[in-house]
């Protein structure tokens, strides 16, 4: 249940995200979905450390974090290709895919490590590890970025784009 929770706001959300990673600033969307994780990490932080944690807090947690996950996808995986040069874009994109891996492998086992210590301590590094995101996303020069008309509705950009992910053989695959 607790995966359903946190992955329907991406399910919900995904598409007008992207359409909001096209349209503001992204490094502004980056900033803002880790502040929200801040304040979710945070939240189990100083719940786990009074022992107030609940059932109903996690699940809300859980949504927060899906909802931050949705906005943040599409804007970061979008600030590369405006800061890597095109050379050398293919190469970024894999050391970044095998940075997420080890990541994903990596991050339980010291979580659980950390954990063992103190159950407030892998939200504490988690904590220092998002706030250091949330300033490099702040910090970023403003990418040179061409302009771009945006006088259709969110919705028309949507359709727009669900039309050429149809229509291109080699995105799907």
């Amino acid at each position: 249940i607790l995966g359903l929770i946190a992955f329907a706001p991406i399910a919900l959300l995904s598409l007008y995200a992207g359409s909001v990673a096209d349209r503001l600033d992204r490094r502004h969307v980056v900033a803002s979905s880790m502040a929200l994780y801040l304040v979710c990490t945070g939240t189990l932080a100083w719940l786990t450390g009074t022992g107030a944690m609940t059932l109903p807090i996690i699940f809300t947690v859980a949504a927060m974090q899906g909802v931050a996950r949705a906005f943040h996808l599409p804007a970061m995986n979008a600030l590369g290709p405006s800061y890597v040069p095109p050379a050398v874009l293919p190469q970024a994109i894999a050391v970044s895919t095998l940075a997420g891996r080890f990541g994903a492998v990596l991050g339980p086992v010291l979580g659980g490590s950390l954990f063992t210590l103190s159950p407030t301590l892998p939200y504490c590094l988690a904590l220092v590890l998002t706030a250091t995101t949330l300033v490099c996303a702040l910090v970023l020069d403003r990418p040179v970025r061409h302009a771009q008309p945006y006088n259709q509705r969110a919705l028309a950009r949507i359709a727009e784009g669900l039309a050429y992910v149809r229509n291109n053989r080699l995105l799907l695959g």
